[in-house]
């Protein structure tokens, strides 16, 4: 299991960036990677904390998340020791795969908590669909809360599906480890319970106002997972109600049959990774059953 080293959290502590990289001992050149409108003034004022070191603290921006801009990242941090990614998942992901693949560590600096790869030692890229690739976590991760508070609601929203889809997760990947004897960590399991717990436990202090996105989406289908898995399916739906998150398709803007459709092929998405679902998958009609019985769409 792969953990950042340095965890930072709090109001203002972007102004400890470079302390955090002192004590890393990851070398003087320094490779900031931001996107390119908001979260690039962000990363200037990064730079600007470095200004009394010793750093050589360089800026560059990527516009999408696809391989593309990986190797793009891979090629220029041969010239650098280290990178600090500053922003959403986007950066974070190009980021950490680059690092990855130029075997040079990285700081996640994220500006928003739209999703909880911030920490993580996956990467979703895109292609003609998102792929999560395996890559390394960061080696520090520092997390302004002064920054993130001012991104959009709809990202936050997004973060807690996100984390309230971990419930379902760790219940497949028991799954599988029994039916399967896949590897499975009960520390790991129980981290991501937790995170998971937190959100349902504070969702009363989330208010409303969010938008449709893929994290959201994932929420909405752990309301149906959590059903096949004889769990409390209820809680997860009362508390995305709460936070303000899309708990079926009207909400979410998506056509019904769709979500039926995508109920019918989740299994072939990520075939290696054994869910609730099975090696089969639902047929059409056990699939619309189970989205009108969870209130995902209506009867």
């Amino acid at each position: 299991m792969q953990l950042p080293r340095e965890i930072l959290v709090g109001s203002g502590v972007i102004k400890d960036i470079p302390e955090v990289t002192s004590s890393l001992r990851v070398g003087k050149r320094v490779l900031i990677v931001t996107g390119p409108t908001k979260t690039k003034e962000i990363g200037e004022a990064v730079i600007e904390e470095f200004s009394n070191s010793d750093y050589l603290v360089e800026l560059t921006t990527v516009k999408n998340s696809t391989m593309e801009d990986v190797l793009e990242i891979k090629e220029i941090l041969e010239e650098y020791d280290f990178s600090i990614a500053v922003g959403g998942g986007k950066v974070i992901d190009v980021v950490k795969l680059g690092s990855f693949k130029a075997r040079k560590e990285f700081m996640s600096v994220p500006t928003a908590a739209s999703n909880d790869g911030m920490a993580s030692f996956k990467a979703s890229i895109k292609g003609e669909r998102i792929f999560s690739l395996d890559a390394h976590a960061p080696l520090a991760v520092v997390a302004d809360t002064s920054v993130m508070m001012n991104s959009p609601f709809e990202l936050l929203a997004s973060g807690c599906g996100d984390l309230v889809s971990n419930l379902t997760a760790v219940r497949d990947w028991r799954l599988a480890y029994l039916l399967r004897n896949e590897p499975y960590s009960e520390y790991a399991a129980a981290l991501s319970e937790m995170s998971a717990e937190i959100i349902l436990d504070s969702a009363e202090i989330i208010s409303r106002r969010v938008e449709e996105s893929y994290r959201e989406q994932c929420g909405v289908g752990s309301i149906m997972m959590m059903y096949l898995h004889g769990g409390d399916w209820k809680r997860i739906r009362d508390t995305l109600k709460k936070i303000g998150a899309p708990t079926n398709a009207k909400e979410l803007g998506v056509p019904e049959d769709k979500i039926i459709e995508a109920l019918t092929i989740a299994h072939k998405i990520r075939p290696e990774r054994y869910t609730i679902l099975g090696d089969r998958g639902l047929t059409w009609e056990a699939a619309e059953r189970l989205a009108i019985e969870t209130e995902v769409i209506s009867p």
